[in-house]
């Protein structure tokens, strides 16, 4: 198969039933049509969390399976968020099968995960009850793994992107080049598998699936292996220099940023409103937030993320800092930087209840404790990301008390391999300097 899509497995193994469901589910995967991601397939010697994390973003579909055990682990909660997360920006795209075990129904949910929304989800897989001899014969799943098989055998109808950024690159590759031997000539240098002919689109995915999941350590080694097919795509494209620019930007986040070190940014709008939604790192590349958050959430769509930055050179008194915080939010949120509070406030809950993230990211050196404090009391649906070029974990201590010090190069490389790796990228697809200095290249 030109593709086999990934199904990953979440759930605790507290239960013994629930246990012996796992396992009869992942007997019951055909290897040769997918690969099957969960615990089991751990190495010793691997970082499990670092690697359940990159299952999490690279499936296709997952099966959370939720036992009692599992409305109760916190591990389960944390995949499960994110998971949701991906099914609400990705509706029909990602496919995420629950199953409810014996105990669990709409009010275990709610009083036991309810922040996070999972009986909202509609699932046919349910047991009432455990089947008599589980534990002896997986046959007594019988039922259930066939409605489980029955959502999975929809995967293998035709290769889905599996979030907007893949989605946005497959057109560019797609409608891009102006044949299939030119899109073709692209695949070859980043050395795609054959495919047969007269499969355009399928080429066109399985691409932007190589591009995003490269095998190489983040960093350096990607921006390089990247660098390397840029001027056959210049070739290649009808339209390439307008096209390449865009797709070495849907591709940069994914070439820097890890898994781990993404999750510790989306992890913020997890958390239930009137929780001190706000971290704070040292950086010195003015694209390093976003490109963590478009990694993050697998989108560059405003529709579904918001990112107001405040600008270092705001200055003014108390009120003027706060005023401008106010503008750029209201500039993201309602398209209007002198929008009322009152409208800005109903438009930041209504997004935040759509599951539209939020976030603001502010200059510690411009703001104080008291200016934080108050931003998050009038908007505590939204994310605050302080960062500063002279901030560490004591500075952030003493200015922002209670605030989480993040270590920007935790599950990364760091800074001047993301700047020189995109810069080089970049100036390969024909882009001017001045456009990269400022980071509009990345920005529009």
């Amino acid at each position: 198969m030109l593709h086999k899509p990934k199904v990953f497995i979440s759930h605790s193994a507290k239960e013994p039933e629930a246990k012996a469901l796992c396992h009869a589910i992942a007997r019951a995967i055909d290897p040769a049509q997918f690969d099957l991601l969960w615990d089991q397939n751990l190495q010793t010697s691997e970082q499990w969390r670092s690697v359940i994390d990159e299952w999490i973003w690279r499936c296709d579909s997952a099966i959370l399976v939720l036992s009692l055990a599992a409305t109760d682990s916190r591990y389960v909660a944390y995949e499960a968020a994110l998971l949701r997360q991906r099914w609400k920006n990705m509706a029909g795209q990602f496919l995420l099968v629950p199953v409810w075990c014996p105990g669990v129904g709409q009010s275990v949910l709610v009083d036991r995960m309810g922040a996070l929304q999972l009986q909202e989800i509609q699932t046919d897989v349910k047991l009432e009850k455990w089947p008599t001899g589980v534990l002896n014969s997986e046959a007594a799943f019988e039922d259930t793994i066939d409605r489980i098989q029955a959502h999975l055998a929809t995967l293998l109808t035709h290769l889905k992107a599996r979030h907007d950024v893949e989605d946005l690159l497959y057109k560019q590759l797609f409608f891009g080049a102006a044949t299939e031997e030119a899109l073709r000539e692209v695949a070859n240098v980043y050395r795609l598998p054959p495919v047969p002919n007269g499969a355009k689109k399928d080429l066109a995915t399985a691409l932007a699936r190589r591009l995003l999941d490269s095998d190489l350590p983040v960093g350096a080694e990607r921006f390089n292996a990247l660098a390397g097919g840029i001027a056959t795509m210049l070739a290649a494209m009808s339209d390439g220099a307008d096209r390449v620019p865009r797709i070495v930007n849907l591709v940069a986040p994914f070439c820097w940023v890890s898994p781990t070190g993404a999750v510790r940014l989306t992890a913020l709008s997890a958390l239930p409103a009137g929780q001190h939604r706000a971290i704070a790192w040292k950086r010195s590349w003015l694209l390093a937030e976003r490109m963590f958050l478009y990694r993050g959430y697998c989108t560059r769509s405003k529709d579904k993320l918001k990112i107001a930055t405040a600008s270092d050179g705001a200055g003014g008194d108390r009120a003027a800092i706060l005023a401008h915080i106010h503008s750029v939010l209201a500039r993201e949120v309602c398209h209007d930087h002198t929008a009322p509070e009152k409208y800005l406030t109903s438009r930041i809950q209504a997004l935040v209840s759509k599951g539209v993230p939020i976030f603001l990211i502010l200059p510690s050196a411009a703001i104080d404790n008291s200016i934080l404090v108050e931003v998050t009391l009038k908007w505590p649906e939204v994310c605050v990301f302080l960062f500063g070029e002279d901030l560490d974990a004591d500075a952030c201590a003493r200015q922002f008390p209670g605030v989480e010090f993040v270590d920007s190069e935790a599950g990364c490389q760091n800074e001047f391999d993301a700047k020189t790796g995109w810069c080089e990228c970049m100036d390969l697809a024909g882009v001017e300097y001045e456009a990269l200095a400022s980071g509009a290249a990345f920005l529009t």
